[in-house]
């Protein structure tokens, strides 16, 4: 409308100008008619300029006036200067929300889509019948203090934490009053706490692998280690699968554990899996997750850690495959390796081959005794001081406690009944085992099989002058 006077006004000027030049030369009865008409076309607009500028100033302030005693406004600015999380809500409308509550929930740049959704969309379904009791409680007691519940609030990657939550009423209106909604996250100590360390610079430097993901088992964040343990940028893995990174092998045992705890059926999980790096290179890892909610049965997301464990794991497979060829090679040694421990019972006084229980017998102890290892380890009834032939086994256990009490090594030779009750001869060479305290822990050596014969076993019995 003001366009359309001010066109007016203007087209009317320029046609008063263009009749007062032509009036000049041409002064008749019917242009000076005409240049009046002009002139009061002229004047018409701009009355109707000025009062449309008049009109529209006085609405203006007409407009402004209830501003100041809107409640809605003032009630804004309040939660907006709040440091903790906080919304103000007409019935169950959202009206605003500040900065630490969209931060909060995970929607930081997501004010506008926020303000004019019901708070029932932010609130787990099964706590919709407890929120409707505390706002129905605050809008019909307009003296009541702040109430506070604990709520599960859902997030935007569709985890449900708890908060507690207190509303507060701010308006007078019997039918829907202002409500003030804020999170208690905890004490000022905490608060002062977070203030001092920085959380975002830990997350950066750590060597472990930090991820979330999100309900659907999609990856919401990784922190920068995973580009260095695994050669992949976070631009490259947001939004994919996070089982896809796992070894093919390794997968379904991962994925049974992960869809337990998004789920709710556990809590946390801890295992270890091969993940895939960039060149296709499958590297080992412990892996450690858990529920980012607290509440059983309900579907969350999950965050967790990522720990390089590929050089361990070569060096305990180095470990296993020497371990194999020493158990390859001590099955082939005619020969029976033990270590006996030290404790003390009827049969087992000292801990030596005499009176000691086995813990360890070696395979060649069939070919020595005729007995399996495992019938001579910890087994009373067929332990192997028993089976020493009955008059050299008083020999035997003194000269070995006479060794031991000296430190030294011992050898000699002795007989033994075998388990088809034949009598054979052995030979045994060992050593005791000591604590730092000087304590004797074991006994360990080996036995052999010798000739049986009067003159082998006078040298046998001498061996102790070869030591």
């Amino acid at each position: 409308m003001s366009l359309t006077i001010f066109s007016t006004l203007v087209l009317s000027l320029i046609f008063v100008i263009v009749l007062s030049t032509w009036q000049v030369g041409h002064g008749s009865v019917l242009s000076q008619l005409a240049m009046l008409g002009a002139l009061v076309m002229m004047l018409l607009s701009f009355s109707l300029l000025i009062l449309r500028k008049s009109l529209f100033s006085t609405t203006q302030k007409t407009s402004a006036s209830p501003s100041v005693f809107d409640g809605a406004i003032w009630s804004t600015q309040i939660s907006a200067g709040l440091s903790t999380p906080a919304a103000v809500i007409r019935g169950y409308i959202v009206g605003f929300a500040n900065r630490p509550f969209l931060e909060e929930l995970g929607m930081p740049n997501m004010a506008e889509e926020l303000v004019g959704m019901p708070l029932t969309n932010l609130v787990h379904p099964k706590d919709h019948q407890n929120l409707a009791k505390l706002i129905a409680e605050i809008g019909s007691n307009s003296q009541a203090n702040p109430s506070t519940i604990k709520l599960r609030l859902i997030r935007f990657d569709g985890s449900t934490p708890a908060f507690d939550v207190s509303l507060s009423r701010l308006s007078n209106d019997a039918h829907e009053p202002l409500l003030l909604l804020q999170f208690n996250l905890g004490n000022t100590g905490k608060a002062t706490l977070d203030n001092q360390f920085n959380y975002r610079l830990f997350v950066e430097q750590i060597e472990q692998i930090i991820f979330q993901h999100n309900i659907e088992g999609h990856l919401i964040f990784v922190n920068p280690s995973w580009e260095k343990l695994l050669n992949q940028s976070a631009d490259e893995v947001i939004q994919k699968p996070f089982l896809a990174f796992i070894h093919p092998e390794d997968r379904p045992i991962a994925e049974s554990h992960l869809n337990a705890i998004r789920f709710g059926k556990r809590a946390s999980c801890h295992l270890e899996v091969r993940m895939i790096s960039r060149s296709g290179e499958a590297n080992w890892f412990e892996m450690r997750a858990r529920a980012t909610s607290s509440a059983e049965g309900e579907k969350t997301s999950i965050i967790g850690t990522l720990t390089d464990i590929h050089r361990s794991k070569q060096t305990e497979a180095a470990l296993r495959a020497n371990r194999q060829s020493l158990s390859t090679l001590l099955s082939n040694i005619p020969a029976m390796i033990y270590r006996a421990k030290n404790n003390s019972n009827k049969h087992q006084a000292n801990g030596n081959i005499a009176s000691g229980a086995m813990e360890f017998i070696s395979d060649g102890c069939v070919e020595i005794t005729g007995y399996e290892a495992h019938e001579l380890i910890d087994n009373d009834e067929y332990s192997y001081p028993q089976i020493i032939h009955e008059d050299d086994r008083q020999f035997v256990r003194d000269y070995v406690q006479e060794q031991l009490g000296k430190r030294q090594r011992f050898a000699l030779a002795y007989r033994i009944h075998s388990r088809n009750n034949q009598v054979r001869w052995v030979l045994e060479y060992g050593t005791g085992v000591f604590s730092s305290a000087d304590e004797l822990l074991a006994t360990e050596g080996f036995i052999i099989a010798a000739p049986a014969t009067e003159d082998s076993v006078e040298v046998a019995r001498a061996i102790e002058t070869l030591d």
